[in-house]
């Protein structure tokens, strides 16, 4: 379970719900952790492999290539519904993930094998101005101190006389950091699964999910952001760690975190669940050296009981050790401030502590890395999904905060983000596929990763045949980047524009760009509770990430006025109806223009825009005299005669540049020198 570059996540912030008070020390800033080395930007997680076999490879060929790689065990599939699907992989110690691939692409009977990337959000924090939605009726309203330009927007006000998605209604499905299921311009608005019973514990429609009654939460209650390790067990001062985590109402039955062993420790370590942080352990497991790798690897375990987390209620995860040596001992890693890359305050319900040898410390704005298993409630801890849903299917006319661009679609909330902003591809295949079983006719994708997934590429080709139209930010990074999974077959990759109809100036530009719509300083809906993200009930954010769910949102409408349509002839209408900007035609800033909801639900082809008139070329030089010069004319206001001698002691001269056959270049010298002074000559 090694891997070599740890892993990369995004930014958030953080805020601690706890209705138990610990029993805790004054606070000490980190007196008590020993720090060992700061740790490199990850991209994959570690100890794991995602492998697809090529068809009718058997069980027992799938075994041996296994063993030849160094895999311990085969986590889960991640298509239920495919026999010849993708699977993910767990690593043995000390068996490098990077290594692991090699040797599994060298293998005739695997079709591919890739890390298990992990890819960020696209949004890019703005703060919040007046709560203007200009990207749906733009008047030139000032948006964060930016002066707009009339009717830069999606025309959303004149689609709605025509269609405001209740004529068939359509089910996006959002794989995202999940939603506020309780906020009340998006509580009427969820998809809810008709074969599902709520709170049962049972699977009842049998699609493999207990309870999935809006949608499901692949990534559990988790924090990704890393950027340190901390010396576990190196002395009676740093013997035990803690995270608090707030209860969701649902099960808890594993626990990662990720740690790493120098030398040859004595002693286990023991990951324990606590309502209390120094009191009993409600479940535990136990890790042994022998487990572990002297490289950073996920140590992900179920407790010796599963364990239900009343909703809003705080819990504390504890490792701890009795190993007390300065030269064998255990690293625990963190998001901390205290080095470079840092996350802040990651995630906003939770704190890491630190034993000191006597109490507790806290150390309110640092997380560990910490991993839970799945569960049925999608609950945002980051504020990303919120926004995006809000953006596409907000309730509209109902006297509160915003309206979403199709007020009649069904926001599907798949979580497939941690707090911190981040998704691992296993979790975004098990979402797209979630999507496909499960009745979504669009899918929306607000993430990117530069590494190009096969398994995922493929899970959206399935995806895409089953009629499921797809859509992705085209990403953030100023550049021309690739990133996918907008740079894939089939998805309709979306660049940002800005309230003055230009190219937001973090949006990517590439071959990706298939259209554009608003994504700068975008209003709409947040948690109504602290999460990563700046901003409570509605704010402003901006990227490509906003843009994204508005064009998925005038896709919907398209849907719902006409049901019948494939995905390709969604595409073919947003960009065939689209306002070109940029340069005419298909450019790699805007793609096919910005979308036009109105243009889109009527059918409406805008005319051909008129090239700009060609810049009129200078009037040529007429052709040089070449004549043979005669005397120029050289006169002086002081003396109005063609003299070459004056006694004044300042003359004032004029020329001309050209002599009396009209050759020009001339040029002259006035030249003063003591044996001239006070005459003048020239």
């Amino acid at each position: 379970m090694v891997f070599k570059k740890f892993v990369a996540i995004i930014v958030s912030a953080a805020f601690v719900v706890s209705n138990i008070v610990p029993a805790i020390a004054t606070p000490v800033r980190f007196s008590a952790r020993e720090k060992a080395s700061m740790v490199e930007i990850p991209d994959y997680k570690p100890g794991e492999v995602i492998v697809k076999y090529k068809k009718n490879t058997s069980s027992v060929s799938q075994a041996r290539i296994k063993k030849d790689a160094g895999v311990k065990k085969t986590i889960k599939k991640l298509d239920l519904d495919s026999k010849n699907n993708p699977v993910l992989l767990e690593l043995k110690q000390n068996v490098d993930v990077e290594d692991a691939v090699d040797e599994l692409e060298k293998e005739p009977l695997v079709e591919y094998a890739e890390p298990n990337y992990l890819a960020k959000s696209t949004f890019t924090p703005n703060d919040p101005s007046l709560a203007n939605q200009w990207g749906f009726n733009n008047t030139g309203q000032t948006i964060s101190g930016s002066v707009g330009v009339v009717d830069a927007d999606i025309d959303a006000l004149e689609a709605w006389d025509v269609e405001q998605g209740g004529t068939s209604p359509v089910t996006v499905a959002v794989i995202d950091s999940g939603i506020d299921t309780t906020h009340p311009d998006l509580s009427s608005n969820l998809w809810e699964n008709p074969g599902e019973i709520a709170d049962n514990d049972i699977d009842d429609d049998s699609n493999g999910y207990v309870d999935d009654v809006n949608g499901y939460n692949f990534a559990g209650i988790s924090q990704y952001s890393i950027n340190n390790s901390w010396k576990l067990g190196s002395a009676s001062t740093t013997q035990a760690f803690a995270q608090s985590i707030q209860g969701t109402g649902e099960e808890l039955t594993h626990i990662g975190l990720a740690l790493a062993k120098t030398g040859s420790p004595a002693a286990n370590i023991t990951v324990s669940l606590r309502s209390t942080i120094d009191g009993a352990d409600l479940a535990s497991f136990t890790i042994t050296p022998a487990e572990m790798s002297t490289y950073a690897s996920l140590e992900y375990k179920a407790l010796s009981s599963s364990q239900t987390l009343t909703n809003g209620t705080t819990y504390y995860i504890v490792a701890s050790t009795t190993n007390n040596d300065v030269s064998n001992y255990f690293l625990i890693y963190d998001n901390t401030s205290l080095a470079i890359n840092y996350n802040p305050d990651p995630y906003k319900e939770g704190i890491e502590y630190n034993f000191n040898g006597s109490a507790w410390e806290s150390n309110p704005n640092d997380d560990l890395y910490f991993v839970t298993n799945a569960n049925s409630f999608p609950r945002d801890d980051n504020g990303h999904g919120t926004h995006v849903s809000g953006i596409i299917g907000a309730t509209t006319n109902n006297n509160t905060g915003v309206a979403g661009t199709s007020p009649g679609a069904k926001i599907m909330a798949l979580k497939a983000g941690a707090s911190s902003g981040s998704l691992y591809t296993s979790d975004i295949i098990e979402a797209i596929n979630y999507a496909k079983d499960n009745g979504a006719d669009i899918i929306n994708m607000s993430f990117g990763s530069t590494g190009f997934s096969a398994a995922q590429s493929d899970a959206l080709t399935n995806a895409y045949n089953a009629g499921v139209t797809l859509f992705a930010s085209s990403g953030n990074s100023y550049t021309s980047t690739m990133s996918y999974p907008a740079g894939m077959t089939n998805v309709i990759g979306v660049g940002s524009t800005t309230n003055k109809n230009l190219k937001s100036s973090f949006s990517t530009y590439n071959s990706s760009v298939d259209i554009s719509a608003p994504g700068s300083s975008i209003y709409a809906t947040m948690p109504t509770y602290p999460v990563a993200i700046n901003g409570q009930n509605y704010a402003y954010l901006s990227g490509t990430s906003m843009a994204s769910p508005m064009a998925a949102g005038v896709g919907a409408l398209v849907l719902s006025k006409n049901s019948s349509l494939t995905p390709s002839q969604v595409q073919s209408r947003l960009e065939t109806t689209a306002e070109d900007l940029g340069t005419i035609g298909r450019d790699d800033s805007f793609g096919n223009g910005r979308v036009n909801a109105y243009n889109a639900v009527t059918s409406t082809v805008p005319p051909p825009r008129t090239p700009d008139p060609p810049v009129s070329s200078p009037t040529p030089a007429p052709a040089p005299d070449t004549t043979a010069p005669s005397t120029p004319s050289i006169s002086s206001s002081t003396h109005p005669y063609s003299s070459r001698y004056y006694s004044n002691v300042n003359p004032i001269f004029s020329y001309l540049s050209t002599d009396a056959s009209g050759i020009g270049g001339y040029s002259f010298t006035l030249n003063r020198t003591s044996t001239t002074i006070p005459d003048t000559t020239i």
